[in-house]
């Protein structure tokens, strides 16, 4: 017997019911010809036994430990057979209509790495999670369409990255770039490797026929926002054009005082200094990982395209940010999209992308 078409994925921390409604919707679903791996942290072994009862055919890998949403992911990776692997939170279930026709768009454009579904809300299936992220010059990410009408975001796009709540990736290129980077351990693991796909010539794609429901909640505790700072800039460094970076650093110290500034009226101050000694502890790695993998297939004008100049954050309600900040970013990125458009020495294609693993 043949390797599997698809390899279906879930990393699973300690939600063992939300798991179980995850694993039911893919057997539930049309899809065919897959196999379905679960990399289990924080394993509980009396849980473990009740899933292999309920789920014979599925393959559990048990870690002691929770390294993380990137290091299961990889985990699955390694282990999986299939020629396109399907990723799935476990808080995530597949609508009954998914089938193996989503290969289909695989098989007839090979420069397609990643096919993003249509994420709805569990709790509103009528309104959007998300299908897929938007990103803005200052590595900053989140849901694009959020809580939208599902209706209005009918039409397939290509993005600039994926979500990685739900997401159908090409095996072999990922491979290509490398997996996910497990330095990251949550946030923007997703950002990164989207980038590194993009700058290796790679195109990302929403496609509105792949429906999954996310039962998504937006968690602020302080520890968190060390992550998403962090990992942000090691997004920036390691993957947007040097020219790109030079001249976004204006806007960047200007955003950096105004988010240190919210922290420190948030009560998370902390982190965000953390984050900064962080990077710049690890900006010899940053840098080497540039340089591993050779040159990009994109320019910096392509790299740009469909950027975001102004900083959305659906859950925050900032004036100082909607009023005084995003029109000065707006307005800062207006220029820098007009220098990377006139000047040839932007169009050549002399940058580096990262092989992680």
């Amino acid at each position: 017997m043949g390797s599997p078409q698809l390899s279906v994925i879930v990393v699973n921390y300690r939600h063992y019911d939300l798991l179980k409604a995850c694993l039911r919707s893919v057997y539930a679903s049309r899809l065919r010809d897959y196999e379905v791996i679960v990399v289990d942290h924080a394993t509980n072994a009396q849980q473990v036994a009740d899933l292999k009862r309920e789920f014979p055919d599925i393959l559990i890998e048990g870690i002691n430990e929770n390294p993380g949403y990137a290091s299961g992911n990889n985990m699955a990776l390694e282990l999986s057979t299939g020629e396109f692997v399907f990723i799935l939170n476990n808080d995530v279930t597949v609508d009954p209509t998914v089938s193996n026709d989503v290969l289909r768009e695989f098989r007839a454009h090979q420069e397609i790495a990643t096919l993003q579904p249509m994420i709805v809300l569990q709790q509103d299936p009528e309104r959007m999670n998300n299908c897929g992220l938007d990103v803005q010059y200052l590595g900053y990410a989140w849901d694009r369409c959020f809580k939208q009408l599902r209706s209005s975001c009918a039409s397939a796009v290509k993005l600039n990255a994926f979500s990685g709540a739900a997401v159908v990736l090409r095996k072999s290129a990922v491979d290509t770039v490398g997996r996910f980077d497990e330095n990251y351990f949550l946030y923007h693991e997703d950002v990164d490797l989207s980038l590194r796909l993009r700058n290796a010539g790679f195109v990302i794609k929403y496609t509105p026929t792949l429906l999954v429901y996310h039962h998504y909640s937006f968690k602020s505790e302080p520890w968190r926002y060390f992550y998403l700072e962090r990992n942000r800039w090691f997004t920036v460094i390691k993957n947007y054009p040097w020219s790109l970076i030079i001249l976004s650093i204006p806007a960047a110290l200007f955003m950096e005082l105004g988010v240190f500034t919210y922290s420190v009226f948030k009560g998370w101050s902390k982190e965000k200094v953390r984050a900064w000694g962080a990077v710049i502890r690890a900006l010899p790695r940053l840098v080497q990982l540039r340089h591993r993998n050779g040159k990009t297939h994109i320019t910096t004008k392509e790299f740009v395209k469909g950027m975001k100049g102004g900083v959305v954050f659906a859950e925050v309600n900032s004036p100082l940010l909607r009023y005084v900040a995003n029109p000065l970013l707006g307005i800062y990125w207006l220029l820098i999209r007009i220098i990377v458009g006139s000047s040839a020495i932007f169009f050549i294609k002399n940058e580096r992308t990262a092989k992680i693993f």
